[in-house]
């Protein structure tokens, strides 16, 4: 339940002075890996998940729409908790991820479409515009230090 991607082509990757054309493409799919877990947790209203995929230094940002900037890692875990606190399973679908990666760390942009259900069964589709930054923590292990959602205006 979840996520449909689109196809790997329909994305813009750019690898910015990270080594070799293999080391590249490792890196990305590392971001790639970590940027769908995130997005998988929040579908799936899992907060442990959601803990696995944030980097538990201070410095971590997350601002949800309509809410104020959380700051350090409690803060930000607190968030996720009062977010995910009752809400059914949704879907969440990105439109053209844009994908930034560097020597450590990595940004990803972009639009996307969450549907979920009322407690009267009725469908509620949202639109929203994200940004997520990743930074390498190990070779291979990458975790969010900031999120930020804001809803589509009209």
């Amino acid at each position: 339940m979840g996520w449909r991607w689109l196809v790997v082509t329909a994305m813009a990757v750019s690898l910015v002075g990270c080594g070799d054309r293999a080391a590249r493409q490792d890196r990305a799919q590392a971001v790639e890996k970590t940027f769908r877990a995130f997005y998988e947790a929040y579908a799936q209203g899992d907060l442990a998940a959601m803990g696995q995929v944030w980097s538990a230094e201070p410095y971590v940002r997350c601002q949800h729409p309509s809410g104020p900037l959380l700051v350090g890692s409690q803060a930000v875990q607190q968030g996720w908790q009062a977010a995910l606190a009752g809400v059914g399973p949704r879907t969440i679908e990105p439109h053209q991820p844009q994908f930034q990666i560097g020597i450590d760390m990595a940004w990803v942009a972009a639009k996307y479409t969450v549907r979920s259900r009322r407690a009267d069964g009725q469908e509620e589709i949202a639109y929203l515009w994200g940004i997520d930054i990743f930074e390498e923590k190990r070779p291979g292990v990458w975790k969010i230090v900031y999120h930020q959602a804001v809803w589509e205006t009209l």
